[in-house]
């Protein structure tokens, strides 16, 4: 009698949970099913202006990604962002990232942060966990601790500093037909910002032929730039490389070189990326302080991405994509390709078709250079692109084969 029970029991339940899913299979052609990636960037604070401009594209491409039908391997699954707020602190990005894995235990990948110290600590938890997470930071050290659930969508600190002078010097022989022969650097501590200016330090400058006149770095935040860039009017450098990390350092910064007489119309000022080239920068600093100033950004929207800015513009109101907008965008449809191609909302399957990518198409249309990534998750041939400031808006100038405009060198063009 005892074992009947259990077996009548048994029956009940395979009849129960074939119902079950016969109801779930039919209500989920009507209702697809949500995929849900995270996001761990600052929203808030003195680095909001990256993070909301990286939510923001990221946003934009999930609406355009579930509007044509959501993820057609998955029964047209629809694209969800969670998005949590990193602050302004390395602690505060760990917090939200442990608070975001513990809520959507379902994530099935995730993006961010926006400064390298922050990714550090957020990626040791999503490693943990074998979440997939691509990153925009660039770090060289992200990608040195043998992880295998991180990709690094951007050229290395390194490598963005080895490309970023031979491109700086083209643009100077080609805007006035002879290049500069020294520099002053401003940086904060920023550790990808400070592997740049080690690697133009130790034999960067001596190769492009540059002879560096000072260089001043910082802690941020700041109250007061005229310590930074008080002798840049006594030494009278070809070129300045001015690179904070946070919108409120660059305002002060760039406010004083005006004082000082070393406007963008006369100095040749470089940044890079981070707040350089963000709507939030024009709200602040305005557009004639603004006219002529370059941004080194790993990424930014150029001739072929027209048609997108047109899109992003005309569904968010913002003024023009930036290069974290388009980063946002170029993230959600790495996720988009890797969901179709292992037809499974599953962590390992999606990070091992991420891994696997090898393409000049299809989501690498938002990224400079092919989509394809080395055994330590960096883009493999990964470019660079460099926008400047013209008539209250960054567009790009270099190089050629994206840039929409010439670039103009103050002071000489």
């Amino acid at each position: 009698m005892h074992k009947l029970s259990i077996t009548r029991r048994a029956a009940l339940n395979l009849t129960l949970a074939a119902a079950t899913s016969a109801f779930v299979k039919g209500a989920g052609a009507q209702n697809p099913a949500t995929v849900k990636l995270g996001t761990v960037v600052p929203l808030s604070g003195p680095w909001a202006s990256i993070g909301l401009n990286i939510k923001a594209g990221a946003d934009f491409a999930i609406e355009e990604i579930n509007a044509s039908g959501g993820i057609k391997s998955l029964g047209g699954a629809r694209l969800e962002l969670v998005a949590a707020d990193a602050e302004d602190s390395v602690e505060k990005a760990k917090n939200a990232a442990q608070r975001l894995l513990a809520q959507e235990p379902t994530l099935i990948g995730g993006f961010g942060d926006a400064l390298s110290g922050m990714t550090l600590v957020v990626t040791e938890l999503t490693e943990r966990a074998e979440l997939p997470w691509i990153t925009q930071t660039f770090a060289d050290a992200l990608t040195e601790r043998g992880f295998k659930y991180l990709f690094e969508a951007v050229p290395v600190a390194s490598s963005q500093g080895q490309m970023a002078l031979p491109a700086m010097m083209e643009l100077a022989k080609t805007a006035i037909g002879f290049v500069p022969k020294t520099v002053a650097v401003v940086a904060d501590t920023n550790q990808a910002i400070q592997v740049m200016v080690r690697t133009w330090r130790d034999g960067g400058f001596e190769k492009a032929g540059l002879t560096l006149l000072s260089e001043k770095p910082y802690t941020p935040p700041i109250s007061d730039a005229t310590e930074l860039v008080a002798n840049l009017r006594r030494n009278k450098p070809d070129v300045l490389f001015l690179m904070p990390s946070a919108l409120p350092d660059l305002k002060l910064q760039l406010d004083k070189l005006t004082e000082l007489g070393l406007g963008r119309d006369v100095l040749p000022t470089f940044a890079v990326a981070g707040p350089s080239g963000t709507p939030e920068l024009l709200n602040v600093a305005g557009a004639k302080s603004l006219e002529n100033f370059f941004s080194i950004n790993s990424n930014w929207p150029g001739k072929r991405h027209q048609e997108l800015v047109a899109r992003f513009k005309a569904r968010t109101g913002r003024p023009w994509m930036t290069a974290q907008s388009l980063d946002g965008y170029g993230q959600i449809m790495i996720y988009r390709e890797a969901l179709e191609k292992a037809g499974a909302a599953d962590r390992k399957k999606v990070a091992e078709v991420i891994r696997k990518m090898d393409s000049t198409t299809g989501a690498a249309d938002y990224f400079t250079g092919p989509l394809k990534w080395d055994e330590r998750g960096r883009r493999v041939g990964a470019g660079l692109v460099i926008a400047q400031w013209r008539g209250g808006q960054p567009v790009a100038v270099y190089p050629p084969a994206i840039a929409v405009a010439k670039a103009v060198w103050p002071g000489k063009s």
